[in-house]
């Protein structure tokens, strides 16, 4: 399975046990990407959005919050009513970074969401100069 494939079957997957509520969702669902268009945060929510959608019968809006390495989005998803329509993208810079970095936000990484899924990871590495004789 190609990575774009797998992608998009992690979409549907997501969608499985989502619904919950008769007759949800009424209207098109929103998914806030707490991250500017293009980048690799939106190109995920787009490959999860068509398929969710597909399964909901109803469309997925992608709405690009950019700024403050997610802080913005994240607040805006936080705000959000709490209906089932605006679903929000978290990653570690817009959901653990800021409270590691002890900085002020206005809602809360572990209570102002509820996780639906993981739709992916991102492998993370630590580097050095080549130039150095540091090899493990």
């Amino acid at each position: 399975m190609r990575a774009g494939q797998w992608w998009l079957a992690a979409g549907v997957a997501l969608t499985l046990g989502s619904v919950a509520w008769a007759g949800y969702p009424e209207r098109p669902v929103k998914l806030i990407v707490p991250f500017p268009p293009g980048g690799p945060n939106d190109v995920v929510a787009r490959l999860v959005a068509e398929p969710m959608g597909q399964r909901l019968g109803q469309p997925v809006v992608i709405d690009n919050r950019a700024g403050a390495a997610g802080l913005v989005g994240s607040e805006a998803g936080a705000r959000a009513a709490p209906d089932g329509y605006t679903l929000t993208l978290g990653s570690t810079s817009s959901h653990s970074l800021p409270t590691l970095l002890g900085q002020k936000i206005d809602y809360s990484p572990t209570h102002s969401f509820a996780p639906v899924g993981l739709i992916g990871q991102t492998p993370t590495v630590l580097l050095v100069s080549s130039r150095l004789p540091i090899r493990s």
